[in-house]
């Protein structure tokens, strides 16, 4: 299960800009400590049902933009303690790919580096404007084709979830099921919001690739992995990725 943070009892689909934000920095932040500190426990107690944490938290929707208390200043401490309160075998999943390469560099994830617990191996990535359009909504930069190349590379390693979330005019060049399934595949999903946005669900599914979705979505198990499991003589069930993460 991939979860996304925010504050609670609050709705993320108001149309208000930054209400939930306390007044001031410093009491956002102690807020945020306070919060994020409550969630250690659970977030460790359910870490096996729990695939990644999208961050949330900051900006309009917990989109970390258009913060009205100044906290995008703050991403490196926030992303921090947000890795500190998850499992420490868990990742945590970042707007857009600026928030990660400002923090840690433009080099995308080696294999050398990859499941080593670093901070830079912990951070994947959620885009939530899917196709909304040419740049997903602010999602990407005038460097869009930089920008998926790093993902492309990073995202060998890291999850990608991610929704839609507009079907009018400025989506409609990049909804259709050949570019879905084309930048589904080069950024490497592996989780989609099953719910959102109702109209560019449909009309995958009309036009016939929300199987193919679906399908590649996620892991599934493999007997390959059982085979080697009995040569080796060790026990259990492997999952192998049959899906856009190769």
């Amino acid at each position: 299960v991939g979860v996304g943070a925010g504050w609670p009892a609050w709705s993320c689909a108001s149309t208000a800009r930054n209400w939930w934000e306390p007044s001031s920095k410093p009491a956002i932040l102690r807020v945020f400590y306070i919060g994020t500190n409550k969630l250690r426990p659970v977030l460790r107690e359910n870490a096996d049902v729990l695939a990644f944490l999208e961050a949330g938290f900051i900006g309009t929707w917990g989109e970390w933009h258009d913060s009205t208390n100044g906290l995008m200043d703050h991403t490196r401490e926030i992303v921090t303690k947000i890795l500190d309160v998850l499992p420490p075998d868990r990742m945590l999943a970042l707007r857009d790919p600026r928030l990660k390469t400002d923090l840690y560099g433009t080099a995308p994830l080696t294999p050398q580096e990859a499941y080593t617990g670093i901070p830079k191996a912990r951070i994947g990535a959620h885009d939530d404007c899917f196709l909304a359009s040419i740049t997903d909504w602010g999602t990407y930069t005038r460097n869009i084709a930089t920008e998926k190349a790093f993902y492309h590379q990073d995202n060998l390693f890291v999850p990608q979830g991610g929704e839609t979330c507009n079907f009018k005019e400025d989506a409609q060049p990049f909804i259709g099921c050949e570019n879905a399934l084309r930048e589904l595949a080069f950024q490497r999903f592996n989780s989609l919001n099953s719910l959102f946005q109702a109209d560019v669900l449909e009309l995958w599914t009309k036009d016939g690739c929300m199987p193919e979705i679906r399908r590649r979505l996620g892991y599934r198990p493999s007997g390959g992995f059982l085979s080697e499991a009995r040569r080796l003589g060790t026990a259990g069930v492997g999952y192998r990725a049959q899906r856009w993460l190769r």
